[in-house]
């Protein structure tokens, strides 16, 4: 398989999250899983607190979609659809996703994609960091198609709590990614993600927020 191949793992259990200092200041926080959310109004400290937790809507083996919803949104959502039907069937409650060192600057590794966090997907309820990984990830893939050179920031590292708490990690996966002629990072502020677009030999980032007015 080429090294720039990103691969699909067995379906397991995700590991246990890493160990933290007690002692330092919300350490517990930095390598949440990250979510925008869509706040109730008037409810803006729900988002925060949901981020790391399973919608209660989503149950492990129903149907996620009705049928008259899954003959609407194309095979290959109904083709995940399927997919999480019958892994969920024998236990499974995820799709294991590794990458290589050179896909984003970093060292190689691997994430899990819930299906909850699909769940919340379909529903368009909240997006998950794992999700934005793989977008990245498919980006690439469609970058080097289209022979763009364009690097890929890793969106748990390139977030408010990495830069808050790993700046070190932020910085230095920026500096390995400076040789390209751009560089594509979802940024997450804490409850909204914002793509985020450096212009290397131009000296230009574009920081293009949907929330944001943009005046006529």
């Amino acid at each position: 398989m080429d090294k720039h191949d990103s691969r699909l793992l067995e379906p397991t259990h995700p590991p246990p999250p890493p160990q933290m200092d007690e002692n330092e200041p919300h350490s517990q926080n930095k390598m949440l899983p990250q979510k925008e959310t869509l706040p109730q109004k008037g409810d803006a400290a729900t988002v925060g607190s949901i981020w790391t937790q399973i919608n209660t809507k989503y149950k492990s083996g129903e149907h996620m979609l009705s049928e008259e919803d899954l003959k609407a949104v194309g095979p290959s959502c109904v083709a995940l659809h399927n997919h999480y039907m019958l892994e969920s069937a024998n236990g499974v409650d995820n799709i294991g996703v590794s990458f290589q060192a050179c896909h984003f600057g970093s060292t190689a590794d691997n994430f899990y994609v819930g299906f909850s966090d699909l769940y919340d997907l379909l529903h368009l309820d909240a997006l998950d960091m794992s999700l934005l990984r793989c977008f990245s990830l498919k980006m690439l893939e469609l970058a080097k198609e289209m022979g763009v050179d364009v690097g890929f920031l890793d969106p748990q590292i390139f977030s408010t709590l990495g830069i808050q708490f790993q700046s070190n990690f932020v910085v230095d996966q920026i500096a390995k990614l400076m040789n390209h002629d751009f560089m594509v990072g979802a940024y997450n502020t804490g409850g909204h993600w914002v793509p985020v677009v450096f212009v290397t030999k131009s000296n230009l980032i574009f920081h293009l927020d949907s929330t944001k007015i943009v005046p006529k």
